[in-house]
């Protein structure tokens, strides 16, 4: 009986504990480097599945932040308020003044609501929006109202420029 159980501490030590090991090495815990709204911009729509509250959270509207998990070079599941929130302490984290707008979008429903992030860009100066609705690029504030079905923006939390 003593022998069975050294020989089965063994078998643990030698072939789950290594394998163990190596699995956890591979999980994503590095910190991907953010630090142009391109790397941000770029690494929001490698790590954003879209996917309403209600389906991920079962509340009409959840607002969280996923910036630790795009670090780390996960992927989150969430809708445009979290999409928008997540830019949003990206951006600010590396010291780009950033916030968040709300509009409405009537052609689509009475009253539906979007939200995107608004930023200013270190480059040029020029205030930006990455929104989850335009993956292909990011626009300047003004082109993202115009060229869209966007009414009545709300900004929140914009700092003073």
């Amino acid at each position: 009986m003593k022998r069975s159980i050294t020989v089965a501490i063994v078998a643990v030590i030698l072939f789950v504990a290594p394998i163990a090991a190596a699995q956890q090495s591979r999980a994503p815990t590095a910190i991907i480097p953010l630090s142009t709204v391109e790397e941000i911009h770029g690494a929001l729509f490698r790590a954003y599945i879209s996917v309403p509250d209600i389906v991920q959270y079962g509340v009409w509207d959840d607002q969280r932040s996923h910036a630790d998990t795009v670090r780390k070079g996960g992927t989150f599941k969430d809708d445009c308020d979290g999409f928008a929130i997540t830019c949003r302490d990206l951006m600010l984290s590396v010291g780009i003044p950033a916030w968040l707008v709300q509009v409405e979008m009537p052609r689509i429903s009475d009253g539906y609501q979007h939200m995107f992030c608004a930023f200013r860009d270190p480059e040029d100066g020029i205030i930006k929006t990455i929104d989850d609705l335009y993956p292909r690029g990011i626009r300047t504030y003004q082109n993202t109202l115009k060229g869209s079905m966007y009414r009545n923006p709300i900004e929140i939390g914009r700092p003073p420029l």
